[in-house]
């Protein structure tokens, strides 16, 4: 009787630990987005702020302007910078340029690195859009829409995220009217 106790009771315990285990590595393989403190609190930063879904139709017209593309961050003019940075919760603007470095994943090798990088972006005379990659848990792709506003500046118009980038903007076009671009959930742009 008590071997019987010993051997349910060593299964009972192996059986506990499993499930502990995978409940733990459950958590960690969920990505959940993470706002820093100082962000949050500074900006009253919230991603409800900059989250629009878009029907089928208003996806195949949002970036039905003549744009010409922009591959440089040093191109994006300032208003466009501070409306990106507001959007993406950041202190300041930070996206790297095509091909330079970037903080891939969620493990810093090297610090300062900024987390997104610029495949391309595109101006028109009303409005500007900004296609990046972003690095962490998972990497992505996204697409940020901004539009002048009539008081001056720009306003944040639509935003999607993806798992594959844009080659070029007719792709670019060509997934968002697809949906590739998905803007049913909140994002952490």
């Amino acid at each position: 009787m008590v071997r019987v106790l010993t051997i349910t009771g060593m299964f009972g315990l192996a059986a506990a630990l499993c499930i502990f285990v995978g409940y733990y590595v459950h958590l960690k393989a969920v990505p959940v987005p993470q706002f820093p403190p100082a962000i949050k609190a500074k900006n009253n930063y919230s991603p409800e702020q900059f989250h629009r879904v878009l029907s089928t139709a208003e996806k195949k017209r949002v970036l039905d302007s003549e744009f010409s593309v922009v591959r440089s961050a040093e191109e994006i003019p300032n208003e466009v910078k501070q409306a990106f940075a507001a959007a993406t919760g950041q202190q300041q603007f930070e996206l790297a340029n095509p091909g330079q470095k970037y903080q891939v994943t969620d493990f810093i090798v090297e610090p300062g690195l900024p987390f997104r990088r610029l495949p391309f972006a595109g101006k028109s005379e009303k409005s500007w859009f900004v296609h990046y990659e972003h690095g962490g848990i998972e990497h992505s792709y996204a697409v940020l829409v901004f539009s002048r506003a009539e008081e001056g500046g720009v306003q944040f118009v639509w935003g999607g995220a993806g798992s594959e980038g844009a080659k070029d903007l007719e792709n670019l076009r060509n997934k968002i009217a697809a949906g590739d671009f998905r803007d049913d959930l909140v994002y952490y742009w």
